[in-house]
């Protein structure tokens, strides 16, 4: 309870200490009669989606964050931690709604996503756009976690969909951060999320290693693998078998600041699901690609 002194205008803008909560009621009462006014304000949640059958969530907490207070960026407030196991065939998404009801949230004047997360696995990263109505068609990236808390800047431009149309942000409803377990057993999965906020930085102000993308992601055995770094230096491209975990080609070579691609030649791979990784000094990324 705090009380504000008015000026005796009509109109006065007060501003409510209430940091960053998730959703708050207020109160208005004059010191003239005790008729009250209410009001409440909501934020956009988090929350989860999975089948019960085949996963489980043993750990899921929102956590309090300071935010970030900038016009350079857009704040997604509060820390996540998610916990449990997949069994095989099952996902785990965690979502946060970007406002009450998802109603939508014009990004388009912002150029990445930018999160600090550990965890293990790939992570799939949907960015859920009011204006389509197919979850398949909606945009993705992929992201490779690990045990230690890392940074991702992700260019939103970095985001494809099976349409091949460049993303436009004026119509965000939610992001959603799923995990996939395709492997024969049951896996333990986690994920930290910190610090989500999408921002205008130009992607040289970060040292990160951008989203990967295979282009064709369906291929029966010739794909180019394509990446964006934002500084040169050597680079480690691996493809893991997800349904054995094993290593079937590794590469270490130096690429240039900036666009890159390399030829990926898949013709003796067995049909199935894998995983192209690149891994630089200052970061990593992934892709899915499916053998015909």
């Amino acid at each position: 309870e705090f009380t504000v002194p008015l000026n005796g205008n009509a109109g006065q803008d007060v501003v409510a200490p209430i940091g960053y909560v998730f959703d708050a009621g207020f109160r208005l009462i004059n010191n003239k009669d005790a008729q009250a006014d209410a009001l409440y304000m909501a934020d956009g949640a988090w929350g989860t989606d999975y089948d019960k059958l085949k996963a489980q969530v043993s750990k899921f907490d929102v956590l309090e964050s300071q935010g970030t207070s900038s016009s350079d960026v857009l704040s997604v407030n509060r820390n996540v931690a998610l916990k449990g196991t997949i069994n095989s065939g099952g996902y785990v998404s965690l979502f946060r709604s970007l406002r009450p009801s998802s109603l939508k949230e014009d990004v388009s004047a912002y150029n990445n996503l930018y999160f600090e997360a550990s965890g293990n696995g790939i992570v799939e990263i949907t960015l859920v756009k009011s204006s389509i109505s197919a979850w398949a068609d909606q945009y993705r990236a992929e992201v490779t976690l690990s045990d230690a808390q890392h940074p991702y800047n992700l260019p939103l431009s970095a985001f494809t969909n099976a349409g091949g149309k460049p993303f436009t942000g004026e119509d965000l409803t939610t992001i959603v951060f799923t995990q996939n377990n395709s492997a024969s057993t049951s896996q333990a999965y986690g994920l930290n999320m910190e610090n989500v906020h999408f921002d205008k930085l130009a992607v040289s102000n970060r040292v990160q290693t951008a989203a990967v993308y295979a282009a064709p992601s369906l291929t029966a055995g010739l794909t180019t693998l394509n990446f964006s770094l934002v500084e040169r230096g050597d680079i480690q491209i691996e493809i893991f078998a997800v349904a054995t975990g094993q290593r079937v080609f590794g590469q270490s070579q130096a690429f240039a600041k900036g666009q890159n691609q390399i030829a990926l030649d898949m013709t003796s791979f067995t049909s199935g699901v894998y995983v192209a990784q690149v891994t630089q000094a200052t970061g990593r990324a992934s892709t899915k690609i499916i053998k015909q």
